[in-house]
Protein backbone atom coordinates (compact mmCIF):
# COMPACT_ATOMS: atom_id res chain seq x y z
CA UNK A 1 0.00 0.00 0.00
CA UNK A 2 1.56 3.66 -0.78
CA UNK A 3 0.51 6.83 0.24
CA UNK A 4 -1.35 7.49 -3.49
CA UNK A 5 -2.89 4.19 -3.01
CA UNK A 6 -4.53 5.23 0.66
CA UNK A 7 -4.87 9.12 -0.48
CA UNK A 8 -7.16 7.76 -3.18
CA UNK A 9 -9.15 5.53 -0.50
CA UNK A 10 -9.61 9.22 1.58
CA UNK A 11 -10.86 10.68 -1.53
CA UNK A 12 -13.21 8.57 -3.49
CA UNK A 13 -16.73 9.94 -3.25
CA UNK A 14 -18.98 8.83 -1.55
CA UNK A 15 -16.68 7.94 0.98
CA UNK A 16 -16.81 4.53 2.00
CA UNK A 17 -15.50 3.39 5.93
CA UNK A 18 -11.88 1.80 5.78
CA UNK A 19 -10.21 -0.66 8.71
CA UNK A 20 -6.25 -0.34 8.03
CA UNK A 21 -4.44 -3.17 9.40
CA UNK A 22 -1.49 -3.40 10.81
CA UNK A 23 1.62 -5.62 10.26
CA UNK A 24 1.61 -6.26 14.39
CA UNK A 25 -2.43 -7.35 14.09
CA UNK A 26 -3.70 -3.64 15.42
CA UNK A 27 -6.52 -2.44 13.09
CA UNK A 28 -7.57 1.61 12.98
CA UNK A 29 -11.07 2.34 11.99
CA UNK A 30 -11.53 5.36 9.42
CA UNK A 31 -15.57 6.40 9.54
CA UNK A 32 -14.74 9.58 7.81
CA UNK A 33 -12.18 11.42 5.24
CA UNK A 34 -11.38 14.36 8.04
CA UNK A 35 -10.20 11.25 10.46
CA UNK A 36 -7.04 10.58 8.79
CA UNK A 37 -3.93 12.45 7.54
CA UNK A 38 -1.79 11.07 4.86
CA UNK A 39 1.47 11.63 4.32
CA UNK A 40 4.50 10.13 2.26
CA UNK A 41 5.84 8.21 5.11
CA UNK A 42 2.97 8.06 7.53
CA UNK A 43 -0.80 7.99 8.52
CA UNK A 44 -1.87 9.50 11.30
CA UNK A 45 -5.72 8.69 12.61
CA UNK A 46 -7.88 10.00 15.08
CA UNK A 47 -9.35 7.37 17.27
CA UNK A 48 -11.51 7.73 20.62
CA UNK A 49 -7.67 7.32 21.97
CA UNK A 50 -6.22 10.22 20.53
CA UNK A 51 -4.07 10.61 17.61
CA UNK A 52 -2.70 7.72 16.06
CA UNK A 53 0.34 7.42 14.05
CA UNK A 54 1.49 4.82 11.59
CA UNK A 55 4.66 4.34 9.46
CA UNK A 56 3.03 3.41 6.12
CA UNK A 57 5.65 0.47 6.01
CA UNK A 58 3.77 -1.10 8.93
CA UNK A 59 0.64 -0.95 6.93
CA UNK A 60 -0.25 -4.22 5.82
CA UNK A 61 -3.41 -4.06 3.89
CA UNK A 62 -6.65 -2.08 3.74
CA UNK A 63 -10.17 -3.02 4.11
CA UNK A 64 -13.68 -0.99 2.65
CA UNK A 65 -15.76 -2.39 4.93
CA UNK A 66 -18.60 -1.27 7.58
CA UNK A 67 -16.71 -0.08 11.02
CA UNK A 68 -18.35 0.11 14.38
CA UNK A 69 -21.77 -0.90 15.95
Amino acid sequence: MTADDLRDLFRKQPFRPLVVHLTNGAKFEVRHPDQGMVYDEMLIVGSDKGLEHCAMMNIAHVTVEPVGA
